[in-house]
């Protein structure tokens, strides 16, 4: 079977997608966004993509939510302001670091084996697959409870780690306080409210995220409940795009009917496609469905080194790619 593959090279959009770190998936009230190196304030919409170097705030009546491309689900509460920050090369895919100056931002880690850093004007809290809340006083004064997993807590005077259900409060210029456990009236709840709380999600996993551009890669969408299960009865009919166009999809490996947009039908909650990448670079594949919160899948992309490639399958069958430039 022999695959002939046309390489080109288009010219990267000024925004580049390598810095999508997040998509707005629910805002109640206004949550307002003020791009990388700009200084105006627009109002964000559901669905739109954030990215690194993006800060965000809300007002006393509006609360948000954002998922991250590396699997961190992040709910905002009012009067909260905070920055995503750009992410090291080395770290790309690994997690993400956000810097919240004020306010309160509850978190949860979907994906395993990724690092959410929350960075305050008292100290950085390292959290490691789990669940917590965050609070910022005006003062930079922080409070962190931790509900499930692992995390740590530190800065220059000290280190506690945390346990679950446990709690510590960091004054600017000290060291973190030893954890103590929290009472039933201090849990927060405020995540959980009817508009913020619970909602079926879209998960991507891609199969290889690293692969050489018109190497067909495969990647699967699964439609899940708040509590991690598949949702089997899922037959939504779900849209799949790219963040900037460079990618297209297909139902086949061979690459047959191309689309850089595709719409498909669950089965059983689960579906599977391959994606083409049309230029090297980082992509983000999204997934979105009315009554879903959108999933997304990063996809990093090089140009061939050789000229020939043969591919092997799970089922054993080869695949041979000859690349032209």
């Amino acid at each position: 079977m022999l695959l002939l593959i046309n390489l080109g090279v288009t010219v990267c959009h000024a925004q580049q997608s390598s810095d999508v770190a997040a998509v707005i998936t629910r805002i109640q009230g206004k949550l307002q966004v003020a791009k990388k190196s700009s200084s105006e304030w627009l109002f964000g919409r559901e669905g739109d993509f954030l990215y690194e170097g993006d800060r965000l705030k809300t007002n006393n009546q509006s609360l948000a939510s954002i998922t991250f491309v590396n699997g961190i689900e992040v709910k905002v509460n009012n009067n909260t302001e905070f920055i995503i920050q750009p992410s090291d090369i080395s770290d790309r895919g690994k997690g993400n670091t956000v810097k919240l100056s004020v306010g309160q931002a509850w978190s949860r880690i979907l994906k395993e084996g990724t690092k959410f850093d929350v960075e305050t004007p008292a100290a950085t809290v390292a959290i490691r697959g789990s669940e917590g809340d965050i609070k910022v006083r005006r003062n930079g004064h922080t409070r962190f409870i931790l509900y499930h997993g692992k995390a740590f807590v530190e800065n220059q005077f000290g280190k506690v780690d945390m346990r679950p259900g446990t709690k510590t409060s960091i004054a600017v210029g000290s060291a973190p306080e030893e954890p103590q456990a929290v009472p039933d009236t201090e849990s927060e709840t405020w995540q959980e409210t009817s508009t913020m709380g619970a909602k079926p999600k879209l998960a991507i996993a891609v199969e290889k995220p690293d692969a050489v551009v018109g190497y067909p890669v495969r990647f699967r969408i699964t439609a899940i409940n708040e509590n991690g299960s598949v949702l089997t009865t899922a037959d939504t009919a779900i849209r799949i795009t790219s963040s900037n166009g460079g990618l297209a999809f297909s139902e086949h490996a061979k690459g047959k009917d191309r689309h850089t947009a595709m719409t498909i039908k669950l089965k059983r909650g689960k579906a599977a496609l391959w994606a083409f990448a049309l230029q090297d670079g980082s992509s983000v594949i999204t997934a979105h469905a009315n009554g879903y919160d959108p999933g997304m899948g990063r996809l990093y992309t090089f140009q061939p080194s050789k000229k020939n490639l043969e591919l092997q399958f799970d089922n054993g069958k080869k695949l041979k790619l000859k690349f032209r430039r």
